[in-house]
């Protein structure tokens, strides 16, 4: 498996630098919705993979080039689960809790409630709108943030709600809490 070259990361100029060398791929973009390290599931697999492999190693009933064969792949395999391991930020924990309230807050308001949506009283073009353009006002705490979302508020610091979206889910994996948006939707 070829590995893509090292790139310096597209996302600059924040304190909080999410997406990493590993999360860049060989066009020098973010390849990623989230950053790799946000993708427990993807890593417990991979672990899992691992394990497995070791297994098969151990057991012995295997041709010793089978075995040799399967020892490199475990080795190329801890290396890529310790690169995404050890992509995950250091940031302030409090920090970016405080600023996932204030963008849950935020996303919440722009939402149409339940009820309004299951009684089918929900505007469809506002909700599509809201969705795609800019409708959510970033503080300055939030627009570095962003940035390190891989997220470009415009000049007026402005988002759409699927970016903050975007941006509370990383915030919320960051800090090892559910990163369901619909949990955000009022009654």
């Amino acid at each position: 498996m070829a590995r893509p070259k090292k790139v310096t990361p597209v996302v600059e100029n924040s304190d909080f630098q999410m997406f990493s060398e590993i999360d860049i791929n060989h066009h020098g973009n973010v390849g990623s919705y989230l950053p790799a390290w946000a993708y427990s599931q993807l890593i417990g697999d991979l672990q899992s993979e691992i394990d497995k492999d070791e297994i098969q190693v151990s057991q012995q009933n295997i041709s010793s080039d089978k075995a040799n064969e399967l020892k490199r792949t475990i080795k190329l395999k801890r290396e890529r689960l310790a690169e995404i391991v050890d992509s995950r930020p250091k940031v302030d924990t409090d920090q970016v809790d405080n600023i996932q309230k204030g963008l849950g807050e935020k996303i919440s308001d722009s939402m149409f409630t339940y009820t309004d949506m299951h009684r089918g009283t929900a505007d469809a073009h506002e909700e599509a709108r809201r969705m795609s353009e800019p409708c959510i006002k970033l503080s300055d705490a939030e627009a570095n943030f962003a940035i390190g979302c891989n997220v470009v508020p415009n000049g007026n610091r402005m988002i759409s709600r699927n970016q903050a979206a975007k941006m509370w889910k990383i915030a919320r994996r960051y800090i090892g809490e559910n990163s369901n948006i619909e949990m955000l939707r009022k009654g």
